[in-house]
């Protein structure tokens, strides 16, 4: 009986340090950072206001439009007054609040390629390296994911 015991006192001791880490989970917060998108290495900064998450760009890979010898604009947009805006400083991630370990509830707004608003989701693929950001854009057929990576 000492034996049994003397075992359990242990594996709850070995168990116990896992725990903590899972319930540490993710905070609110973790996300506002700037990220880098790990496709397009365009610069992205989280930010919040209120209780919701956004994201804009800050820095494109490449911003400089090789056609026309100025920053890239964000021609993709069907509205013809926002596509003359410049794409550095567009916010395309709006509305997002936390839920447990994702934040949700969102939209982001697809400059590279449709122009189209989609849902989105955001969250840690593991909760214990807060350095690297699922981005999930909620498509009709399947999902689009992309990875940011937290600049250092």
């Amino acid at each position: 009986m000492k034996k049994l015991s003397m075992i359990i006192v242990i594996m709850c001791i070995m168990i116990s340090p896992m725990m903590q880490l899972q319930a540490q989970g993710v905070a609110k917060d973790d996300v506002v950072a700037i990220w880098i998108n790990e496709q397009t290495k365009d610069t992205l900064e989280i930010y919040k206001v209120g209780d919701k998450f956004f994201a804009k760009i800050v820095e494109l890979k490449q911003p400089i439009d090789p056609e026309t010898g100025k920053p890239y604009l964000d021609k993709n947009n069907p509205d013809p007054e926002q596509a003359k805006l410049p794409l550095k400083g567009l916010t395309f991630v709006n509305d997002c609040v936390f839920d447990g370990n994702v934040w949700k509830d969102g939209s982001i707004y697809d400059y590279e390629s449709t122009g189209k608003t989609r849902k989105c989701i955001m969250k840690f693929p593991d909760v214990n390296n807060l350095e690297r950001l699922r981005v999930t854009t909620v498509l009709p057929l399947f999902n689009k994911t992309s990875y940011w990576t937290k600049k250092k």
